[in-house]
């Protein structure tokens, strides 16, 4: 795929379902399906075992505003699980700061409250 252009545009999608909308031109997603074809020619990386072979990386455009270098990539997975290296990780707030949103929030309205009964 060409690397001056973007191939394809993400969209990151929410509603009654949540997901990722991958939108190409006829051409760019028939290359793209070719590259996918060759996955049992991919050759593993020999600095990173336990990184998946790259099948393809097209050019692509999204799906975040405040991510213009976000990139996408098709991997061959070799064996049976997908590596350690590759943990499945959570986009958004950290757990601690949203219980402490959480805290604060319930302080202010009972301050709020306060005032309001004087």
């Amino acid at each position: 795929m060409s690397a001056s252009t973007h191939d394809l545009f993400l969209r990151v999608y929410h509603g009654r379902e949540s997901g990722l909308m991958i939108i190409g031109s006829a051409e760019a997603l028939g290359q793209l399906g070719a590259q996918l074809q060759t996955a049992g020619t991919a050759a593993a990386n020999t600095r990173l075992p336990d990184w998946p072979p790259v099948i393809a990386s097209p050019t692509v455009f999204g799906p975040y505003v405040n991510e213009p270098d976000f990139k996408l990539s098709f991997h061959v997975l070799r064996t049976s699980e997908v590596p350690r290296s590759l943990p499945l990780c959570r986009r958004g707030l950290p757990i601690w700061l949203s219980l402490a949103f959480g805290v604060l929030t319930l302080i202010g309205a009972a301050a709020v409250a306060m005032w309001a009964l004087r």
